[in-house]
């Protein structure tokens, strides 16, 4: 008897709760956009949709609160979707339906305009209430950051510099409205005017960068240069402001034309380009000083050479501590200088060997690290026969320290020839020490001869005494060659 009644009420209480269940709303809700730049107007889209349950009849919107339960937005307008009245609060707001509501399956859009913070993660809460009464809550976060980024500036970069010297430049990256991006992330490449430049390849920023970070940047190429820095991304890109790029540090000196013949009585017309590491380019042939082997006679006027004996000669060029040599080939022709009358052949010594040879040059030299030095070394013939590819080495220092011009050459019998010896010493050399060298005269045949010169390495010298030393070393050469010229000027008087 008592289970007949209670099966009943069971089954009534069954029905009632899922009626209940079956009736309660499921809200979706999407506010945005959901990031944008801080201290600045913006219209937001409040979407709440019906997934299922009963009609949606009314919609609360929350304002994130500070600490002091003031408004972190400032609601600067609301708007009405048709069917629904709107009350605009200062921390909230409140939509309600005249008509059914949001149905399932349908949605709705909520729009407001607000006033952003400065940067900084909120979080909004909401309420959707359906026609039972039913309250569904939820939240959705909304996050302020700096202004997007709109520009780079780039400061560092010199109007000037010097072919191979680095230059430090910085890129900062400023956002719309005008100030620092801070958060700034962006990846950023580099792309210059000198395809031999030296720039980084791409560089992504972090947030410890702050928005601006150093670069180093190199230029190897002589004249007008810039580098433009891209965010390809963000679609933003700044070029640098032009640089004038000057030569480097000269390493080498060209002689043209190399391996030339002219006939005698004739001119050929010499030039001289300096060249840097990199191989940039300076015609210095009017800085250049001239000269041949002695017994090749000729005249010189600046770099015009007017030949005059025939046979190979070396025609050798010196701009400040750079030499370079090439081989004159004289023909036959019509002679315009005078040979000089009381010219003498060299005796031969029947006594001696066939093939013998001699050198001579300064006995000592004194060089500071850092610099050169510059000295004639002649070679003598003094056998019975033609020595051929004479050379002059040295030994007793490292092999790059002495360069010898020319590199080979013919002497024939009785007869002599300068070698242009340049003595560099590396900066890195930091010790003082003196030693002897031995140069070295060799021919094809095994023929040598040796001369020893002290060598002197002596602490580099600075302010006046740096300079004195190297314009004592420009006397040197051009002492040398004037002498050079006087005897070629002698020699023609004897004749005439």
């Amino acid at each position: 008897m008592k289970l007949i009644k209670i099966i009943p009420i069971t089954i009534l209480i069954l029905v009632l709760t899922a009626t209940l269940a079956s009736a309660i709303h499921t809200p979706q809700v999407l506010l945005t956009p959901s990031e944008w730049e801080a201290n600045a107007e913006k219209e937001l889209t409040f979407t709440v949709s019906n997934a299922k349950g009963d009609n949606i009849v009314r919609v609360e919107l929350f304002v994130p609160l500070k600490s002091d339960q003031s408004p972190v937005y400032t609601i600067i307008d609301v708007g009405e979707p048709s069917g629904w009245l709107r009350t605009k609060y200062d921390r909230k707001i409140v939509w309600i339906a005249e008509g059914a509501g949001i149905k399932v399956g349908d949605s709705v859009n909520f729009g407001l305009i607000v006033k952003s913070p400065s940067s900084g993660q909120y979080q909004w809460n909401w309420i959707t209430t359906d026609s039972n009464d039913y309250p569904f809550p939820g939240s959705s976060t909304t996050k302020v950051g700096l202004a997007p980024a709109s520009y780079f500036k780039i400061t560092g970069a010199p109007s000037s510099i010097t072919a191979g010297n680095p230059m430090r430049i910085t890129v900062k990256v400023y956002g719309s409205d005008n100030n620092l991006k801070t958060d700034y992330t962006g990846t950023i490449s580099f792309v210059s005017t000198d395809s031999k430049a030296v720039v980084p390849t791409t560089y992504t920023f972090t947030s410890s960068d702050k928005g601006y970070k150093d670069f180093s940047i190199t230029y190897k190429t002589i004249g007008t240069q810039s580098f433009t820095v891209t965010d390809l991304a963000s679609k933003i890109s700044q070029r640098s402001i032009s640089t004038s790029v000057e030569l480097g540090r000269l390493s080498s000196l060209v002689i043209t034309p190399d391996n030339s013949q002219v006939n005698a009585g004739k001119s050929i017309v010499f030039k001289a380009e300096a060249k840097d590491e990199f191989e940039n380019k300076k015609d210095v042939t009017n800085s250049t000083k001239w000269s041949i082997d002695q017994e090749a006679g000729g005249i010189w006027n600046s770099n015009i050479y007017t030949a005059q004996k025939e046979g190979t000669w070396t025609v050798i060029g010196v701009y400040n501590s750079l030499a370079d040599g090439t081989a004159l080939s004289v023909k036959p022709g019509t002679v315009v200088i005078p040979p000089a009358e009381n010219e003498t052949k060299p005796q031969q010594n029947e006594t001696k060997p066939l093939e013998e040879m001699s050198i001579e040059t300064q006995d000592s030299v004194e060089i500071s690290p850092g610099s050169n030095e510059t000295f004639v070394v002649t070679v003598k013939n003094t056998g019975s026969e033609d020595l051929a590819d004479v050379s002059l080495s040295s030994t007793d220092v490292p092999s790059d320290w002495i360069t010898a011009y020319p590199s080979k050459t013919t002497i024939s019998v009785g007869a002599s020839k300068d070698f242009l010896v340049v003595l560099a010493v590396p900066n890195e050399t930091n010790q003082t020490f003196e030693k002897n060298i031995s140069l070295v005269a060799s021919s094809s045949s095994g023929t040598k001869a040796t001369k020893n010169i002290a060598l002197t390495i002596a602490s580099a010298p600075t302010g006046l005494m740096g300079l004195s030393k190297n314009l004592l070393n420009l006397g040197i050469v051009i002492v040398a060659v004037a002498a050079l010229v006087l005897i070629a000027w002698e020699l023609w008087f004897r004749k005439k």
